[in-house]
């Protein structure tokens, strides 16, 4: 990823590329005017594709994320991880140790300038993390202030649509859910709650 040499300083008002760090932030985001620096100006480029080819997925886990790769005007680091075999991979994880991470901008245009899809990563882990598994299927009270909060309805596709909206703004092509916890065994099955989650 080429990186331009400017001087970033402690310039607290130069656009950096963020992550969401929890379910409050994902079930409270909306698109803003100030999010037009962290939206990728380059498309998916069209690429052959060999279907007996077996597909390469990367990820990019550098020290929880969010480094040097964040400010999108550029910085003054040397030495900055790029990739050097982008017609070998098929898709891009930008990965970091947050509840959502968005990719930097700048990696989105990479990726599509190659070819790429770019994939953001929606990120559980741990058993103290399970409400947020819960949470993830259940989605927020219908109608906040009420007591519609049923405890026993399975499925709302509040937080997918929100995962929906937020790639399609910030002009990413999916994500990647990496879920390292285990679900409520209770009101219904571990089973039955991970079959809604595939859905």
């Amino acid at each position: 990823m080429p990186s331009l040499t400017l001087s970033q300083g402690k310039d607290t008002l130069s656009p950096v590329s963020f992550a969401l760090k929890s379910m409050n932030e994902l079930r409270d985001w909306v698109p803003t005017k100030q999010d037009e620096f962290n939206i990728p100006n380059v498309s998916l480029q069209p690429r052959a594709r060999d279907a007996l080819k077996p597909r390469l997925l990367l990820t990019h886990d550098m020290a929880g994320g969010y480094k040097q790769d964040k400010f999108i005007q550029g910085n003054d680091y040397s030495d900055i991880y790029s990739i050097q075999y982008w017609h070998l991979t098929d898709m891009f994880n930008y990965f970091s140790h947050e509840r959502v991470s968005i990719p930097p901008v700048n990696w989105t245009n990479a990726c599509h300038r190659n070819g790429v899809k770019s994939l953001g990563t929606f990120l559980v882990e741990g058993n103290n993390q399970m409400h947020e598994m819960e949470a993830l299927l259940h989605g927020p009270p219908l109608d906040p202030g009420s007591d519609d909060d049923d405890p026993l309805r399975l499925w709302s596709p509040f937080y997918a649509d929100k995962l929906v909206a937020i790639a399609k703004h910030y002009g990413f092509d999916g994500w990647l859910f990496n879920i390292e916890c285990e679900f409520f065994p209770f009101p219904t099955s571990p089973k039955t709650k991970a079959e809604e989650l595939a859905k």
